[in-house]
């Protein structure tokens, strides 16, 4: 989804003509980290929406009121604008969970 991988796949084409790319379907950062911790994104009915936050955040406080569950991608450089938008939405439906890069590291203090 979003990721890095579509640049560096263009980049070592560019660099390495010929060279051999495969691609081995796997588990997104989106889907691990949520059954590491056993903690579902949404239940029946509701409504997630998937957004590069890279992009910029002005109308992440209308998508957060609009949605049930809200995925940020690549946050790093929007985390002062995500934190302002989240202090202005409902805070009776907010639930913050932060990710991290590394699943594996969720799943290593999940079970300590």
């Amino acid at each position: 989804m979003y990721s890095t991988f579509g640049y560096l796949q263009r980049e070592a084409s560019n660099r390495w003509p010929g060279i051999r790319v495969e691609v081995v379907p796997g588990v997104s950062s989106i889907m691990a980290v949520p059954a590491i911790t056993g903690t579902p994104l949404a239940d029946g009915l509701e409504r997630i929406a998937i957004i590069p936050a890279n992009y910029g955040v002005d109308d992440l406080v209308a998508t957060l009121n609009a949605f049930d569950t809200t995925i940020l991608m690549k946050i790093g450089s929007e985390m002062l604008k995500v934190v302002a938008a989240l202090e202005r939405t409902d805070s009776r439906k907010s639930r913050v969970r932060v990710q991290g890069n590394d699943a594996r590291a969720a799943n290593r203090k999940r079970r300590s």
